[in-house]
């Protein structure tokens, strides 16, 4: 597998380090036909409720918000070209700039996240 793409957005340095050893753990060569990319980005609390009311019509000031691209990744057209295979954006993630402070909180909204963006849900 290509290692992922991650795009990050806002995040000190010791996040972005955090960031990536959770995604690059998370996806740990499970896919071979296709380079995951996602997109990470801290925010306020402004920008959290505000994506939280429109998006989910929620009122809360949420954690995290994981916005998949695919309902299924079955749904991803199968490559064969392993040597060279295409980036696909899974999609984006918004987490609470306050959940920054605390690593382990960190990394465990990222794997919840990244199983949403997978197509796994509670």
């Amino acid at each position: 597998m290509t290692a992922p793409q991650i795009n990050l957005k806002n995040l000190s340095d010791n996040s972005v380090k955090i960031a990536r050893k959770a995604v690059f753990s998370f996806f740990n060569n499970q896919y071979d036909n296709f380079q995951p990319v996602v997109n990470i980005t801290a925010a306020d609390s402004k920008k959290m409720r505000a994506l939280n009311k429109k998006y989910r019509n929620k009122e809360y000031l949420p954690q995290v918000l994981s916005f998949p691209i695919w309902k299924n990744l079955k749904d991803i057209p199968k490559i064969k070209n392993k040597k060279n295979p295409p980036k696909i954006l899974l999609g984006d993630i918004f987490i609470l700039k306050n959940a920054l402070y605390n690593p382990v909180l960190f990394q465990k909204l990222i794997d919840h996240s990244l199983s949403h963006l997978i197509g796994k849900h509670h």
